[in-house]
């Protein structure tokens, strides 16, 4: 079964006011202004709404200079993500505990041996997964239930078993890589709509998915080891309020928040938006 590829779009401005000094003003509707695809590094990897694009971050990070970088709406990780292949210390929070998977996942430096485990262990978890026998018991998932298919339901189910049996370092990175599947083999309409429409998974082919995104995620994650300068500090991401959250960096280069319906909301703050599995 082929899978289509889904990665971030950006549409471009339609409306641009300046203000202020133009020599600051006009980089940064240069930077806002950026368009098109970007799947660089690990920025393709699992689907999060309203994300800046990864080249605008960049523009506006080599506008400010500076050694510390601090995103209090890191959301995905994009200005994280970009700080670490310029060398800084970047810091990210956010309220949202979906978000701070996704940020952390995605900055991850990791040694090849730790990638190489993954790998292994995504392989093994796959192939339990196809034939797991057992529907999830956990309340948060049963709340989401109707979204798929039993069959898909079990090996989500195993899946997640396995990933609870896996080495405590790979646990997260393979979280990550199932919450990643989890709108794509469901009936929900996409990401940001809820709506049910009719879609038909076979057999096995969850399982797989999984696998082939646990491979996906290393070869990123590689790509990113290699695009961050050997001596940049590790990435700081953390659920928190940037109202109580101070930490020492001069500059907050960030796409706020946009306001959002209370469904989106609901979605992205509960557990079940990534349902129990994740």
């Amino acid at each position: 079964m082929s899978e289509k590829v889904r990665t971030p779009g950006w549409r471009p401005v339609e409306k641009l006011e300046m203000q202020g000094a133009p020599d600051l003003a006009v980089p940064l509707a240069e930077a806002l202004a950026v368009t098109g695809r970007e799947d660089r590094l690990t920025h393709g990897f699992h689907t999060y709404p309203a994300a800046l694009h990864p080249d605008a971050a960049k523009q506006l990070l080599e506008l400010v200079g500076g050694i510390s970088v601090w995103d209090p709406f890191c959301g995905g990780g994009t200005v994280v993500v970009e700080a670490m292949t310029l060398g800084r210390r970047a810091v990210g929070s956010d309220v949202n505990p979906v978000a701070v998977l996704v940020a952390h996942a995605r900055s991850q430096i990791l040694p090849l041996e730790i990638i190489s485990r993954m790998r292994s262990w995504g392989r093994r978890i796959a192939e339990s997964a196809k034939e797991y026998p057992d529907l999830p018991r956990d309340a948060a998932v049963r709340e989401v239930a109707p979204y798929y298919e039993e069959h898909v339901a079990r090996e989500l189910e195993g899946i997640r078993v396995g990933i609870k049996a896996a080495p405590e370092e790979v646990q997260e990175l393979l979280i990550f890589a199932l919450s990643s599947i989890l709108v794509k083999v469901s009936m929900r309409e996409s990401d940001t709509r809820q709506a049910k429409i009719a879609r038909h998974r076979p057999e096995e082919t969850t399982s797989i998915l999984f696998h082939k995104k646990v491979r996906e995620l290393g070869r990123r994650l590689e790509d990113l080891a290699a695009a961050v300068p050997p001596s940049t500090p590790a990435a700081e991401v953390k659920v928190a309020d940037c109202r109580r959250t101070h930490p020492h960096a001069p500059w907050t280069p960030s796409s706020p928040p946009r306001p959002t319906p209370p469904s989106t909301t609901t979605s992205r703050s509960r557990p079940s938006a990534r349902p129990g599995w994740a």
